[in-house]
């Protein structure tokens, strides 16, 4: 039984009505264990060996290598990219730090995360692990499969507005805990929709931290910017979220995620140098 089924069995006729109306479409990547020489160059893959130009000059952070976290074929998703503003061709190459001292709510964390696109995959070749790469930081290689969901809106507070108009009831509790509960079940990888979120607003906090505020405390969200800035958080997306993935050999803190967002406008402009990312686990 799916989420919307649990839902309408327990009595949310009626707010099942307005969160379906809040769906967005996301593309699932469903991991399958694999081995390296299983995959073409520039397949779609997450974890293994990154598939990458010669001359390429790996991504460092406080002089260590980023770990290299999956790259998306992009014309193996055309087909589940509905709003259609992804490139047709070309691989989009995932990195980040991992080594939790990147989290994404400082400023200072600028370079703990790349995202590169390449356009030319006869380019590419496979690329060994640079020296200095944490262990726990090399990822066994996935196959991926894709499917395009629904996806629905986790920030509790926004929705319990919307739904509930700030009644924090028993219902509430409730219908939020049916929601989180099927939400969270299972690895979760996916491109754009909803994140599903563990902690707080990740748009808001990308949107104060890529403008110098600083938010791993209230300090940012008290800056006389953070108001004004607050109506550029419309502006930012989800890119790619990536789960902690038992199949990969990936675990982020405590069973968290890392969510790459990026604005709207540089995805139509194909440029995805801004792409950041965020940590959160509980």
């Amino acid at each position: 039984m799916d989420i919307i089924e649990q839902l309408i069995e327990a009595g949310y006729q009626k707010e099942v009505e307005k969160l379906q109306s809040m769906a967005r479409k996301s593309i699932h990547l469903i991991t399958d264990k694999s081995k390296e020489e299983n995959f073409l160059i520039g397949e779609t893959k997450i974890g293994g060996e990154a598939h990458l130009p010669k001359d390429f000059v790996w991504p460092m952070y406080d002089n260590k290598p980023l770990a290299f976290i999956a790259q998306i074929n992009l014309s193996e998703i055309t087909q589940y990219d509905t709003m259609n503003v992804l490139p047709k061709e070309g691989i989009l190459s995932f990195f980040f730090e991992g080594g939790e001292k990147v989290w994404g709510f400082d400023p200072k964390d600028i370079g703990g995360s790349k995202v590169f696109y390449l356009q030319d995959i006869d380019d590419l070749e496979r690329t060994a692990f640079p020296n200095g790469l944490e262990e726990d930081l090399i990822f066994e290689p996935c196959k991926v499969n894709f499917e395009c969901r629904e996806s629905y809106p986790t920030d509790l507070y926004a929705l319990n507005q919307i739904m509930f108009n700030g009644d924090m009831s028993e219902k509430y509790d409730d219908f939020f805990d049916i929601l989180c509960d099927g939400l969270q079940e299972g690895t979760t990888n996916k491109m754009f929709g909803y994140p599903d979120l563990i902690q707080g607003d990740i748009f808001l906090e990308a949107q104060l931290v890529s403008n110098g505020l600083y938010c791993g405390n209230e300090t940012g969200y008290n800056d006389s910017r953070a108001k004004e800035l607050e109506l550029g958080v419309t502006d930012w997306m989800l890119l790619f979220q990536i789960d902690s993935d038992p199949n990969a050999g990936m675990f982020w803190g405590d069973q968290g995620r890392v969510y790459f967002v990026i604005t709207k406008q540089d995805v139509v402009d194909s440029d995805f140098n801004n792409a950041w990312a965020l940590l959160q686990c509980g």
